[in-house]
């Protein structure tokens, strides 16, 4: 088995053994996908982790867009980023707004790669911390 079926495994013996399961639980896991491009199974795990009340953080994003992105997935890669602008602060930083305005690029959607720079740059993103990217 591969390492990311071995992590799920894990993951799922943790549940049935009547364990919750933490943000940095399925981050490991949404990593683990993202590492070889299960793009789908990042995405089911984001969205479990909305349905179960689990916080998400950047983490949470950036791992769920780069298992897009590996897969050349990078329309579903700019909706999680979005998602994450639109909830804010602390969901984005430096890694995922770089995600976003990659993705952007590869899709050759340029004005939108440079609107998400233009927000960066005048701070309207409510203060996260973009060190790095302006």
């Amino acid at each position: 088995a591969g390492k990311w079926e071995v992590a799920r495994e894990a993951f799922e013996e943790m549940r049935e053994s009547g364990l919750e399961a933490d943000t940095g639980l399925y981050n490991t896991l949404i990593t683990a996908f993202s590492r070889t491009a299960r793009w789908q199974a990042a995405l089911a795990m984001v969205a479990k982790m909305s349905k179960e009340d689990v916080p998400r953080d950047s983490r949470t994003f950036v791992a769920a867009m780069r298992a897009c992105q590996v897969a050349g997935r990078h329309a579903q890669a700019v909706k999680l980023g979005r998602a994450a602008e639109r909830a804010g602060t602390p969901l984005m930083d430096a890694s995922v707004m770089e995600l976003l305005i990659k993705s952007h690029e590869y899709l050759g959607d340029w004005e939108e790669a440079l609107s998400v720079l233009d927000r960066v740059s005048s701070g309207s993103l409510g203060g996260a911390p973009l060190y790095g990217l302006v």
